[in-house]
């Protein structure tokens, strides 16, 4: 992309995303304002900053949306605990956080131009129905047992899911270190033992043997014939 990609935030852009500085792709930036969007229309992306007014920024994903001829694909950037918040209409093609890497943040920018790899809310996200018991809502990042709701961190809920969607399949702890943690991310095996822990004490006595440790090589995600889609 040789166009800058255009950033809106009223703050410096390394105080919202710090490793965007390592970027090779330029950045310009711009206020956090809607008289930002009559400029940028003909940029190869938007970055809309919502770590500090998350409601300024949801009503420039809207305009920007609804009334640009030819509105650039919008990234958010935001903190974990908000999330939840995020909706469909929105319209927003990925996130990311503050702790977003350089390299997976270079890598969401590049996939906002492939097709068919943007966020698609409705068409690509389906919530997971596991024994009547689990459910899983990758939309509003919730989990919910019995429906009850777990007090999951971002990255446990991230784990979760992720189990979930590759259900009886063993999955080494160096692959969940690189799809689920991030592609640079160098914390170490023991960091996905630390976490599934947590997550299984959190799923409770009836669900955490869903999670089975596969000797020397990882874990399994074993899901009874009830398990169903929505």
């Amino acid at each position: 992309m040789h166009r800058p990609i255009t950033m809106l935030t009223n703050m410096q852009s390394t105080h919202v995303l710090p490793n965007i500085s390592l970027l090779p792709t330029p950045i310009e930036q711009a206020p956090l304002t809607t008289e930002s969007l009559k400029h940028v229309a003909h940029a190869p992306a938007l970055i809309i900053d919502g770590t500090t007014n998350l409601l300024a920024a949801r009503d420039i994903c809207h305009i920007a949306t609804r009334t640009l001829q030819a509105p650039p694909p919008l990234l958010l950037a935001i903190n974990a605990e908000n999330l939840s918040i995020i909706e469909p209409d929105w319209g927003i093609a990925d996130f990311v956080t503050p702790q977003t890497s350089a390299t997976e943040l270079q890598t969401r920018l590049h996939l906002l131009h492939s097709p068919g790899m943007a966020l698609h809310f409705e068409e690509e996200h389906t919530s997971i129905t596991i024994a009547d018991a689990l459910t899983i809502d990758p939309v509003s990042f919730t989990a919910h047992v019995h429906g009850r709701a777990l007090d999951l961190t971002y990255r446990e809920f991230e784990l979760l899911h992720y189990f979930a969607s590759h259900q009886g399949h063993v999955i080494s702890r160096d692959v969940l270190l690189q799809d689920v943690w991030g592609f640079d991310y160098y914390g170490g095996s023991r960091t996905v033992d630390v976490h599934v822990r947590r997550l299984r004490a959190k799923l409770g006595p009836k669900l955490d043997s869903l999670i089975t440790t596969v000797r020397n090589v990882g874990y399994r995600f074993d899901v009874p014939h009830e398990t169903n889609e929505k």
